[in-house]
């Protein structure tokens, strides 16, 4: 579903909306411990910022993406 979801995102919005949503989505889900789902959105917006070359995202993103506990 929240792969679903940042697709559906990407494919309407653009690489720069998913930026700016993934934070908005994964951080509750990583609050509810859902860190799977979480890794998967940070790892999606990630994958947009450096697309659209969003250095100081793509850093922050790094950091929301270890506490996720997925050794990144």
């Amino acid at each position: 579903m929240v792969r679903t979801l940042v697709d559906v995102v990407l494919r309407t919005l653009g690489a720069d909306h998913v930026v700016q949503a993934g934070g908005n989505v994964a951080l509750p889900l990583l609050a509810a411990g859902e860190r799977g789902q979480a890794r998967q959105v940070f790892q999606a917006s990630r994958a947009a910022a450096t697309k659209i070359g969003f250095a100081d995202a793509v850093d922050q993103l790094d950091e929301l993406l270890k506490a996720t506990g997925d050794g990144n």
